[in-house]
């Protein structure tokens, strides 16, 4: 039996990182750019942040579309430098992304 994988995607928005599945056959690498599902109707661009096997506790939990792009947008020293300009400025990591980013 397969272990089940999740991600923690952090997406454009004035929240915290949210918790995706990732579906079998894709292979997602942190820091990679992913498409997602967030709310009724919206797809968002989302950054992987973290690979994990721990299920988030609720019901349904939504998966990961796809992939974008062949490799990770961002590298660890990256991601790195993105948490700390979020401690410093005391935002999140998603509004980092939208300034750090192009649309």
């Amino acid at each position: 039996m397969a272990t089940e994988r999740y991600a923690d995607i952090v997406l454009p928005l004035a929240q915290p990182a949210y918790t995706f599945a990732v579906a079998d056959g894709l292979e997602p690498a942190e820091g990679q750019a992913v498409a997602v599902q967030f709310g009724p109707r919206r797809i968002y661009t989302g950054i992987v942040w973290r690979l994990h096997d721990r299920r988030p506790d609720f019901k349904t939990v939504k998966t990961v579309s796809r992939v974008l792009y062949g490799t990770p947008l961002l590298d660890e020293r990256q991601r790195r430098f993105w948490e700390w300009v979020a401690d410093y400025y005391m935002c999140t990591l998603g509004e980092v992304m939208r300034v750090a980013l192009p649309s």
